[in-house]
């Protein structure tokens, strides 16, 4: 796992994501689907493919999860985009606007490694409806 790990990072640097040097990769947990939608959503829910726990510099991959799955890999590589984001400081302000231009930011890399694998969806497409307080979605 260590090895995709690293091998999705040197992706993000080839394609402009970040700068060398690339960090070690975070840590990856395997967890039970409940202990992820617990850790995610701070309860049950359907969309937590995976998630970045800031503070503990971890990535929380479900149970089951599948290496050799490009979408799944994607999963992987949206998140490791949530941890260089972490480690630049960027998106700290913990508002709903910085909240989403962070996850618009790491859907598309996520599309765009999926595109270089012959794999492309909207996944994107999970942030439509959502909005910030006060303002139309």
């Amino acid at each position: 796992m260590q090895e995709l790990c690293a091998s999705l990072l040197a992706f993000l640097l080839a394609a402009g994501a970040t700068e060398a040097p690339l960090p070690p990769c975070p840590s990856l947990v395997v967890v039970a689907p409940e202990t992820l939608a617990r850790l995610a959503c701070s309860g049950p829910c359907e969309a937590a493919g995976a998630y970045y726990a800031a503070t503990a510099h971890s990535v929380y991959l479900p149970a089951g999860f599948d290496a050799d799955d490009v979408q799944q890999r994607g999963i992987l590589l949206h998140e490791l985009v949530h941890y260089l984001q972490d480690l630049r400081g960027e998106f700290t302000r913990g508002d709903c606007h910085a909240g989403l231009l962070r996850e618009v930011q790491a859907f598309r890399w996520q599309e765009r490694y999926l595109q270089t694998q012959g794999a492309w969806q909207p996944v994107s497409m999970a942030l439509l409806g959502y909005g910030c307080a006060g303002e139309p979605s």
